[in-house]
């Protein structure tokens, strides 16, 4: 509690996929998350969610609602982690931090967050939000990527509007490589028809690639990412 982990029947042997999911829909002020991931020998495992991660009004509590995420992933495995976007919900507190330590292996890795509960008339209202990714090759830290948004020092919504969702997108290692290709051949034809409603990048590193979007529509940003 506040989280169950449940897996699906695999035809593959080599893949697993489980779904990480909230009870009661979603965290309250004080809820800590940590999760231990590791994968190896050639394995697969993707880790998704039925429903956004919800962060409800952080309260009496002192703590804010937090999740952490460690991941080893060796000899020649996979990790993909694709869940559904964050929603901070008004005068909510947020922080999470995840890890990758590769060896040899591949990771894909989704980091979304929306404006909140945009359809209530809420948008950038929530307190603080804080996303922290570090990912290591071979113990090397390769990337350290951190969002960091706090109404107390700023107005987010003069500085994150007209978009109501952001996404980091990233994929190292030798088994997303062709996945790193299509993507970065799709990027270079759609980069013609950009518009203000959606914004996209792409940073290769080595090995790897860092996709950064933002939409004002988050229906059209899920559809960008499938």
């Amino acid at each position: 509690y506040p989280l169950s982990i449940q897996s699906t029947q695999s035809y593959n042997d080599n893949l697993l996929l489980a779904y990480l999911l909230n009870y009661g829909g979603g965290l309250v002020g004080g809820d800590c998350i940590d999760i231990q991931v590791s994968v190896s020998d050639s394995k697969a495992l993707a880790l998704h969610a039925t429903a956004s991660t919800k962060v409800y009004k952080q309260g009496d509590a002192v703590d804010p609602s937090s999740q952490s995420m460690t991941a080893i992933i060796t000899n020649n495995a996979l990790l993909a982690v694709l869940p559904e976007p964050v929603v901070c919900f008004k005068d909510s507190r947020y922080r999470q931090k995840q890890v990758f330590q590769l060896h040899n292996g591949s990771l894909v890795f989704l980091d979304w967050y929306l404006c909140g509960r945009s359809s209530l008339g809420e948008r950038w209202q929530f307190q603080e939000y804080e996303s922290v990714t570090e990912i290591y090759q071979d113990n090397i830290l390769i990337i350290k990527d951190c969002w960091r948004l706090d109404n107390t020092f700023m107005d987010l919504a003069s500085r994150m509007e007209p978009f109501e969702c952001y996404c980091n997108l990233f994929l190292i290692g030798e088994r997303v490589q062709e996945s790193i290709k299509r993507i970065q051949q799709l990027t270079t034809k759609l980069n013609r028809n950009q518009s203000h409603v959606l914004l996209w990048a792409c940073s290769p590193i080595e090995g790897g690639l860092v996709v950064r979007g933002c939409s004002q529509d988050t229906i059209m940003m899920r559809e960008w990412l499938q």
